[in-house]
C-alpha cells in the first residue's frame, strides 16, 4: 500500500511494465553474425553507440548502419530490426489492468529510456493487444529519452519532468529496476522502489 501523501507515480517501462530478455536480442543477433553480441546488448554496459541511439542522437538507419558494421553476414533491415526487437516479450496484462485502476487515483507519467525502434514496436504492441490507440494513453504524460535527448539517470532528465508537470517532491513515487536510476530519484527526495525485474507489480498496491 502506498502512503497517504503520494498523488503521482513515474513508472520505468523496461523489466517494469514490459517484460524484456535480452538474452533473446543477443542469441538473434549471434545468429546473425555478430561477435560477442553481450558486449554491445546487456542491461549491465550499454556501448556508446546505443547510449546515442536511446538519446536521440542517431536516427534509425544511422543505428542500423553501425549495428551491420559490427555482423559478418550481409542482413536486411527487417532482420536487424527483429533482432533488436527480440528482447521484448510482451506487455503483461496484469500491467495494463493495473494502469487502468490507478490512472483513477493517482497521475501517472511513463519515464523510459528508450529508442524510436523500441517506441514503434511497443505502440504497435499495446495498439494490437489492448486495442488503444497509443501507449501514452494510460499515461497523464509519457517521457522518452529519445526525444528529449537525455536518459536516466541524468538528474536534468528528472527535473524536466518535476518543472514542467508542476510536481511536487514528497508526492511522487517512482518505479524502476536500475539501482542508479533510484539513487538519483531518492537524492531528489522522490519516494522510490527498485522493482526486482519482470516481477508483479501488483503487491505493491492495495486496489
Amino acid at each position: 500500500m502506498l502512503p497517504k501523501e503520494i498523488k503521482v507515480i513515474i513508472f520505468d517501462l523496461g523489466s517494469v511494465l514490459l517484460k524484456v530478455d535480452y538474452q533473446r536480442t543477443i542469441d538473434s543477433f549471434k545468429k546473425l553474425g555478430m561477435t560477442y553480441p553481450k558486449h554491445y546488448f546487456n542491461v549491465e554496459y550499454n556501448d556508446p553507440i546505443l547510449d546515442k541511439f536511446e538519446k536521440g542522437l542517431l536516427s534509425e538507419n544511422e543505428f542500423i548502419k553501425k549495428i551491420e558494421m559490427k555482423i559478418s553476414k550481409v542482413c536486411s533491415k527487417k532482420e536487424i530490426i527483429d533482432a533488436w526487437n527480440a528482447m521484448i516479450v510482451e506487455f503483461p496484462e496484469e500491467n495494463w489492468l493495473l494502469l487502468n485502476e490507478l490512472k483513477t487515483k493517482y497521475k501517472l507519467f511513463l519515464m523510459s529510456n528508450t529508442n524510436i525502434i523500441h517506441y514503434n514496436y511497443c505502440q504497435n504492441l499495446v495498439q494490437k493487444k489492448f486495442g488503444v490507440s497509443s501507449l501514452d494513453c494510460i499515461f497523464d504524460k509519457a517521457y522518452y529519452s529519445f526525444v528529449v535527448n537525455m536518459c536516466k539517470p541524468d538528474i536534468n532528465f528528472f527535473k524536466l519532468i518535476l518543472d514542467e508537470q508542476k510536481l511536487i517532491t514528497k508526492e511522487i513515487i517512482f518505479f524502476d529496476d536500475n539501482k542508479e536510476n533510484i539513487k538519483t530519484a531518492e537524492k531528489l527526495g522522490i519516494k522510490s522502489i527498485r522493482v526486482q525485474p519482470n516481477s508483479s507489480l501488483t503487491k505493491y498496491f492495495d486496489l
